[in-house]
């Protein structure tokens, strides 16, 4: 009889483990991710590559795209130029370079929001759910607005 209480209980555990939303995620201390960009703007779609860099242990993190036309900060300082364009955060500012041009300018610092991405900037988003992309299985989170 207490085997059955013990096994009952076991179950009764591990199923509702499964049904609970998984932990939000947590960016690793440092990494490197190569992307592709979309943008849509009057029913047309851009797309781009871009390559992000990132280094909380020392914090600084990079954000490299092949244009910055579509990009609301790079668009704001160089307006339809096709031209790269990088995010930079080292010694809690944001530099926006444009290495083709050898132009830079400091975008702002940390105390306004503008430091690295916090490594747990996801605890407060919403779980949707799993979601088939081919042949795996992900967890789709959402979090609404910008880091």
């Amino acid at each position: 009889m207490q085997k059955i209480l013990i096994l009952t209980a076991l179950l009764v555990i591990f199923s509702a483990s499964q049904t609970m939303d998984p932990v939000p995620p947590v960016w690793s201390p440092s990494f490197y991710v190569a992307y592709d960009e979309t943008f849509v703007k009057d029913g047309h779609s851009y797309t781009f590559n871009g390559q992000f860099f990132y280094d909380a242990i020392n914090g600084r993190q990079r954000a490299d795209k092949i244009t910055g036309r579509f990009d609301p900060t790079c668009s704001s300082i160089l307006p339809n130029v096709t031209t790269r364009c990088q995010h930079l955060v080292a010694d809690q500012k944001r530099y926006i370079v444009f290495p083709d041009k050898s132009q830079c300018c400091i975008c702002c610092d940390a105390s306004h929001g503008c430091g690295i991405v916090k490594q747990d900037w996801f605890k407060d988003g919403k779980y949707l759910g799993q979601e088939r992309i081919v042949d795996t299985m992900y967890d789709k989170w959402v979090k609404p607005g910008i880091f």
